[in-house]
């Protein structure tokens, strides 16, 4: 099994052929920057930048059209951190969720068998379908970044939480 960190440029060129795709020039330029980021979550905005320094402009409906047919056979994951625009990242591996710390911007990637039960959850106990690894779960994480004050969870909030809230924050009792 190829590792985020070892796919090339041939190797998705490789796979987009065998898809049964044309290797074209933008596909070659957008193949080419996906992996010199490896693991890196890029957007299309920062592919754009990157190919027009090396090799001119391309039009940004072509790195989207190309990231979706990535997409679809499982060389990328397209992911969404919080307000940002959509990512994409290499992925060698089969689905997984995204932890997002919003103070530093780790991003740790959790294996599908660990969170699909809370999804399983959803779709039998409310009948919701949630989708996959299109969503980041924002929070923080253990790297000395403390959940803000305030925060329904930190540490250091004495006021209880419990009462439930209408979707404006007011209590609903």
């Amino acid at each position: 099994m190829v590792s985020d960190d070892t796919i090339s440029e041939d190797y998705l060129l490789g796979k987009l052929k065998a898809a049964g795709l044309r290797i074209t020039l933008p596909r070659r330029l957008i193949s080419r920057v996906m992996a010199e980021s490896h693991s890196e979550f890029i957007n299309a905005a920062t592919i754009l930048e990157r190919v027009a320094s090396s090799a001119g402009r391309i039009d940004a409906s072509t790195v989207y059209r190309t990231l979706d047919e990535m997409e679809s056979i499982g060389l990328v994951h397209h992911v969404h951190l919080g307000q940002q625009p959509g990512t994409w990242h290499l992925s060698s591996d089969d689905d997984h969720q995204h932890l997002v710390c919003e103070e530093c911007g780790k991003t740790t990637l959790v294996p599908w068998a660990e969170v699909e039960p809370i999804y399983r959850l959803f779709t039998e106990k409310y009948g919701f379908h949630a989708g996959g690894n299109h969503l980041a779960i924002l929070g923080h994480c253990a790297d000395d970044c403390d959940e803000p004050p305030g925060h329904p969870h930190a540490s250091n909030d004495p006021t209880p939480h419990s009462e439930p809230t209408d979707k404006r924050g007011r209590d609903s009792g």
